[in-house]
């Protein structure tokens, strides 16, 4: 477990730190009180967890997370602040716990175990060589399968990967709901340009601007593809 803390109350930190130990001894750990080295750290570690003070010297801790919503959308955000949550909106930023300061053991522990029930909904997992390998389900923008092998291509043309299994196993695992196309396609609805006739247009990930792939549909999943449409057309 990676736990990424931006605060920069030193009393605070230590008694977060020695609470988030008690839960997982072996818990790596990075402390920040500033937003740059926070991102710098979330490039590195994509399976982090944030403690995210709402109120640090010259930013908003609300406005911080919008940003890592926006950037890392399967990041878990827990608010923390030494004032009680009425005393400001923190609704008007995406987290899934507030803890007050000064901590309460349990109540850390609960905000660790619905980050971490976050992340396994929020990861794609799939094992590889005997190896266990997470990928964000945001980042996933198509499987493609050539009998059992299953390859995954991603908004990050490096992370492509592949490994033993059928569309069928993967949709059913994937807790966000795919598009199939074809039996050999499985699509994330986020990076669809068009639907038109018998053909899904993939976003150009690179350009963001022009089509980069054509997916044909084919009779079996037509009427998948069409309830979809049906159910995204604005009046």
């Amino acid at each position: 477990m990676d736990v990424i803390i931006l605060d920069d109350e030193k009393e605070t930190i230590s008694n977060l730190v020695e609470i988030i130990k008690k839960f997982d001894s072996s818990c790596q750990i990075d402390i920040f009180n500033n937003s740059n080295s926070l991102f710098l750290a979330l490039e590195k570690s994509k399976q982090a967890i944030v403690f995210l003070d709402i109120f640090i010297p010259y930013e908003s801790g609300i406005e911080l997370s919008k940003k890592i919503n926006e950037m890392y959308s399967h990041v878990p955000i827990i608010f923390i602040s030494g004032k009680p949550k009425e005393t400001f909106d923190v609704y008007d930023g995406k987290h899934i716990y507030f803890l007050e300061k000064p901590f309460e053991e349990q109540k850390v522990f609960k905000a660790l175990n619905l980050a971490l029930e976050y992340q396994s909904k929020a990861f794609f997992t799939y094992s590889r060589f005997k190896r266990l390998f997470m990928i964000p389900i945001n980042d996933i923008v198509y499987f493609e399968s050539n009998g059992r092998i299953i390859q995954i291509f991603t908004t990050n043309n490096k992370e492509m990967d592949s490994f033993f299994s059928t569309l069928d196993d993967v949709q059913k695992d994937l807790g966000f709901p795919f598009l199939r196309a074809n039996k050999s396609f499985l699509i994330n609805p986020y990076y669809i340009a068009a639907i038109g006739g018998n053909k899904i247009f993939i976003k150009n990930i690179s350009k963001n601007s022009s089509i980069a792939k054509e997916i044909n549909i084919t009779r079996n999943y037509k009427k998948e593809v069409m309830d979809y449409v049906l159910s995204h057309k604005h009046n």
